[in-house]
């Protein structure tokens, strides 16, 4: 998590919103932003906590979606705050800052001190002149970013050590690697191997493997590897696993696209010579997943893989166009591939 600065420097991660609830000192305006939905999510609710009481229902409001009315939202910043330090006004997904709001960009610096805005959003157009840029330069901005594995490591072994439980090191990567880096995930997955895991303090492999629910990427790199050995039965039994699991066919056209492309991108930099470490930092996986993807990658030709990712894309356009039904195109797909 850091916060943005106009300089194309970059700055060292800081945690703004803890390093504000540290001094008690806060800002008028707060931008939280990213794809880390949870980490944002978990920030916003100690900022608010901090800011004022859980029982204080009279200066607190919360306005989202389809109930936003920023007129109203400006009446409601604009009262003073009854019996109490502060009014707090939290707006989640508002599109305000993708989208240019020239009355909002107006009324922001009338903002009475008195007022704290907590902005949560998905998305946010930077740039000179933009709320984002008066946000930054008048308030806090915050950008919450898939973390890196240090971090992560960092938060499970805080989170298992508060619970009486612990992971080595190598049962960690596991963890890890069956899980995927996002926060909400690791969460989930953690509380069921702490409830798992109850009366015994070390988690291991087999407790992973028992309750870890395997990333849906998981399961389409079972069937890529099932395609790339033509093992077409094997393949259509990988593909009514997804079925069962409520996949949607598109969705694993589109994993697939990924998936494809992935091994293209890992083939094509380790015939230039770059090394796992370089490859992981430029696809964003972990270095671990690396040699397992350029095993899988060495089982087709680049050309087998540019024509795989080709009628992939293609298998999406049909079924966007409604040329075919995404049951079909998928199944066509495999079928083509997974043959002899």
């Amino acid at each position: 998590m850091a916060e943005k600065k106009s300089s194309k420097k970059e700055e060292p991660s800081v945690d703004w919103v803890a390093e504000d609830i540290k001094s008690g000192e806060f800002k008028n305006i707060y931008l939280l932003y990213g794809t880390e939905s949870y980490m944002l999510r978990w920030s916003r609710t100690r900022l608010v906590k901090a800011l004022i009481p859980e029982t204080d229902d009279m200066n607190y409001s919360v306005y989202e979606d389809k109930s936003l009315d920023l007129e109203k939202i400006i009446e409601q910043a604009d009262t003073m705050p009854f019996f109490a330090e502060r009014r707090v006004i939290l707006i989640k997904d508002s599109g305000y800052f993708k989208n240019a709001n020239e009355r909002l960009k107006k009324y922001l610096p009338q903002l009475p001190p008195t007022t704290v805005m907590i902005f949560c959003e998905k998305e946010v157009r930077k740039g000179k002149g933009t709320i984002f840029d008066y946000v930054n330069t008048n308030g806090r901005v915050v950008e919450y970013v898939t973390l890196d594995r240090k971090r992560v490591e960092k938060y499970v072994v805080a989170l298992l050590s508060r619970e009486g439980r612990s992971m080595q090191r190598p049962t960690f990567e596991y963890f890890i690697d069956r899980v995927g880096m996002q926060m909400q995930d690791i969460s989930v997955e953690l509380e069921k191997l702490i409830c798992y895991t109850d009366g015994r303090e070390l988690i291991s492999r087999e407790d992973i493997d028992a309750v870890v629910s395997p990333r849906l990427e998981e399961h389409v790199f079972d069937l890529t590897n099932a395609i790339a050995e033509k093992k077409r039965r094997t393949a259509l039994d990988k593909y009514y696993e997804l079925m069962a699991l409520k996949t949607q066919p598109m969705g694993i056209i589109i994993l697939l696209t990924r998936q494809f492309n992935r091994l293209m991108l890992i083939k094509s930099m380790r015939s230039k010579g770059l090394g796992p470490e370089r490859i992981a930092k430029s696809l964003g996986i972990s270095e671990r997943a690396v040699p397992v993807n350029e095993r899988l990658a060495s089982r087709f030709t680049m050309e087998e893989l540019k024509s795989a990712l080709a009628d992939c894309v293609d298998a999406e356009e049909a079924v966007k166009s409604g040329r075919m039904s995404d049951t079909l195109s998928l199944e066509t797909l495999i079928v083509k591939y997974a043959s002899s």
